[in-house]
């Protein structure tokens, strides 16, 4: 079905913010994308959408184990684990989490500790309300 959603998201390689505003990462597919060189917020044009289809249009992938991004492939190993986080929650649906409107998320790929997982949690922006409101 129709829909026009926005989610603000964050994610996080080895503490490095991921730039989404690249125009390597706007407009990669019409259903679920990046767009106006606005990298914090993910519009969706279709019901049931999930962060996997988000990560196929960007070539990538993500499962509760690794998070795939420019042919990098981030895996769980020693203290290196992937993390998701769906409105300041820790969530086990990774690719299968069907995305909401005014959702905020974080994926997060590293050995961050609590207070570090603490702050790229606040990074995430509170844009999508601003979208949503447009329509």
């Amino acid at each position: 079905g129709s829909a026009h959603l926005h989610t603000d998201v964050k994610v996080y390689i080895n503490g490095n913010s991921i730039d989404f505003s690249q125009r390597k990462y706007q407009l990669a597919s019409s259903f679920i994308h990046f767009e106006e060189g606005i990298g914090d917020v993910i519009h969706t044009h279709a019901t049931g959408l999930t962060i996997g289809h988000l990560f196929k249009s960007l070539n990538g992938d993500i499962n509760n184990n690794c998070v795939i991004l420019e042919n990098q492939n981030y895996c769980n190993e020693n203290e290196k684990k992937l993390r998701f986080y769906v409105n300041g929650k820790l969530n086990n649906e990774f690719s299968n989490y069907v995305i909401n409107d005014l959702d905020k998320i974080l994926v997060s790929y590293g050995s961050e500790n609590q207070e570090q997982i603490q702050n790229q949690l606040s990074s995430i922006t509170n844009l999508a309300p601003r979208y949503s409101a447009e329509g």
